[in-house]
Formats: C-alpha cells, sequence, structure tokens
C-alpha cells in the first residue's frame, strides 16, 4: 500500500507540485494546486501524528 509508506507518499506529493508548478498556473491547475497543498498538509499531519 502506498499510504503504508510515508516516504512515497511525500515523494509523490513533491512530484505532483513541481509537475504542476512548471506548467502555467491556469484557473484550473490552481485548484488541482491548492486541492493538494491541502491533502498534504493532512498527510503531513497524519504521518507526524503516526510518528508520535
Amino acid at each position: 500500500m502506498i499510504l503504508s509508506n510515508p516516504q512515497k507518499v511525500l515523494w509523490v506529493i513533491t512530484f505532483s507540485f513541481s509537475l504542476i508548478r512548471r506548467n502555467m498556473l491556469t484557473k484550473r491547475n490552481q485548484i488541482l494546486y491548492h486541492s493538494l497543498v491541502i491533502i498534504s498538509i493532512i498527510m503531513r499531519g497524519d504521518i507526524s501524528f503516526d510518528l508520535l
């Protein structure tokens, strides 16, 4: 499972960020970017709770 590997999840998120940043941030891409940011914050929260 990808969720059982925090390192891989964070790598996928950062990879997505770099792809989106490379594109021009159109309205649609901005919405996608913001949802990815929110997801990453939630994931980081989950991961840090798991590590604690």
